[in-house]
């Protein structure tokens, strides 16, 4: 199953490779959605900035996607 990763109102929207980093971002349009494993991967990594105080963790969310589709409702915090 595919999931859309939205931490503190911003959607994950890829990484950069080059400087390994998860990207996110506040538009809706630019969300990537990912499968189990990458989900896991950016859930962990989400965890350990938390851990050790690189971010402040408001609000994480994992929506699930229904055959594909981005149409997405997402309250606004």
């Amino acid at each position: 199953m595919k999931s859309i990763v939205v931490m503190n109102g911003q959607f994950y929207s890829g990484e950069n490779v080059q400087d390994n980093k998860l990207n996110f971002s506040r538009d809706k349009n630019q969300a990537v959605e990912v499968d189990e494993r990458r989900l896991r991967y950016i859930t962990r990594s989400i965890f350990g900035w938390f851990m050790s105080g690189e971010i402040k963790l408001n609000r994480l969310e994992i929506i699930e996607i229904d055959g594909g589709k981005k149409d997405v409702q997402v309250p606004r915090v």
